[in-house]
């Protein structure tokens, strides 16, 4: 059965009705300090204003009963998809570590016949907001396609709020907003890039790459499959 702690934290639909009803900052700073949905809910409770902690309660029960059937249902379709000919994918993800402690990410190249290429992983102690993160492994994930003359190149990211930010014509000033404009800027230089967003199930190589990225030095390149 799938995660409470996905389907109210993880999933993209979830993350879109926090930055909805405004309670980004409320849920992303204890994401980094908590690794159970109870306790991130009770503290949300306990130390918030009570308009506040009623609405996420509310919002926590309704997400739950509506997403976790269908999470269920297409969980097992899901599955990564190769580019087409010519072309190479990558798949970028990101999380944390040791209660939010440190920041890692990973990313993985595959041909269009799902042959692996390469991979690579990094990991830095401090935290970040989890999108700050999912931009840092998409950006970091381009540099590393740059600097082995990829050209073709589809990199696919689970974080929606990532994905809708690299296409949106304006930005701000914020250190999420800051890593977007890098991002951009890559694309511009390199016409033959494309970001897509593409579901969490479909992205597990590059999970788990990030997972496991503490148990390597904290920037890796494989160009043999990591055991992770």
């Amino acid at each position: 059965m799938i995660g409470i702690w996905h389907v109210l934290f993880d999933c993209a639909a979830s993350k879109q009705c926090w930055v909805a009803a405004g309670l980004s900052k409320v849920i992303e700073r204890r994401m980094e300090r908590f690794s159970e949905a109870k306790a991130l809910m009770h503290d949300i409770c306990t130390n918030e204003e009570r308009e506040v902690a009623g609405w996420n309660e509310w919002f926590f029960a309704q997400r739950f009963n509506q997403h976790t059937a269908r999470y269920e249902q297409i969980q097992q379709h899901e599955v990564w998809q190769p580019p087409v000919v010519g072309w190479l994918k990558c798949n970028v993800d990101a999380g944390f570590h040791d209660r939010g402690q440190t920041t890692n990410r990973g990313w993985c190249v595959r041909d269009n016949t799902g042959q692996f290429v390469c991979a690579g992983t990094a990991w830095d102690i401090g935290s970040h907001s989890i999108i700050e993160a999912e931009a840092m492994a998409m950006l970091e994930a381009m540099k590393a396609a740059i600097h082995l003359h990829m050209e073709r190149v589809s990199f696919e990211s689970d974080s929606l709020i990532v994905v809708k930010a690299v296409h949106a014509k304006h930005s701000g000033s914020s250190e999420f907003n800051l890593l977007i404009d890098n991002i951009k800027n890559l694309l511009v230089l390199n016409p033959k890039f494309e970001v897509k967003f593409v579901k969490r199930q479909a992205n597990s190589v590059a999970h788990l790459l990030a997972k496991a990225a503490n148990s390597w030095t904290r920037r890796c390149l494989f160009y043999v499959i990591p055991p992770c």
